[in-house]
């Protein structure tokens, strides 16, 4: 009787739920018109973006900033212009105070906390004739990915380690680099996909090839 009196009885309040005044910074549109903002990341304390500045927005004319904030106050550490620029994705990395991206066609590696161009590891016509979609930082490495394959390069000094040219979508799980290519999955090293350690036809899920 107790327990059931328990459930039926007449519930408390509503909870008053109180605004919390967390609010730090807001940081507006620096152009007349913007036609918004791309390629967030947040590290090392530091917050990343692009805006896009045109008046009027063309793709002939597009240019966009690059700017630094500290997180939590919003100041404006540095900034950078981009004059080139064909539209699709910006991604950008983060790895050992450098920062990873795509930039006037290329793809270098930038002082975070200056801004400061360190090197590059891919010349002129970057998104012209590769099409980077996605960066990702992999142990050493920073991996590339464009429509027609894969580029790992060192973020010490931007040297190519390896490459694959493949069109395929692709995961990491512990040292092996997982791909989906045309039906086939695919596991490889990391550090050197050349080699295969298993592959999968995802139709009927048939084991086609191992090194084991």
């Amino acid at each position: 009787v107790n327990s059931f009196t328990t459930v039926i009885q007449k519930p408390k309040l509503p909870f008053e739920w109180k605004i919390c005044d967390s609010f730090k910074w807001r940081a507006g549109p620096r152009a007349q018109h913007s036609t918004g903002w791309s390629s967030l990341l947040v590290a090392d304390g530091k917050f990343f973006y692009r805006e896009e500045m045109e008046v009027p927005f063309t793709l002939e004319t597009a240019s966009s900033q690059f700017f630094a904030r500290d997180a939590y106050n919003g100041r404006v550490l540095w900034s950078i212009e981009e004059s080139k620029w064909h539209g699709g994705p910006r991604p950008i990395a983060f790895a050992k105070g450098k920062l990873f991206m795509p930039f006037n066609e290329k793809l270098v590696c930038m002082d975070a906390n200056t801004g400061v161009l360190l090197f590059e590891l891919i010349g002129s016509g970057l998104e012209k004739k590769w099409a980077l979609n996605r960066l990702e930082i992999v142990d050493e490495l920073v991996i590339a990915q464009g429509e027609v394959g894969f580029r790992a390069f060192s973020i010490n000094d931007g040297k190519e380690q390896w490459k694959i040219n493949a069109v395929s979508n692709w995961l990491r799980h512990q040292d092996k680099l997982i791909t989906s290519n045309r039906g086939v999955i695919e596991a490889r090293s990391v550090k050197d996909p050349t080699k295969s350690i298993w592959k999968v036809n995802q139709i009927g899920f048939k084991m086609i090839g191992s090194d084991k």
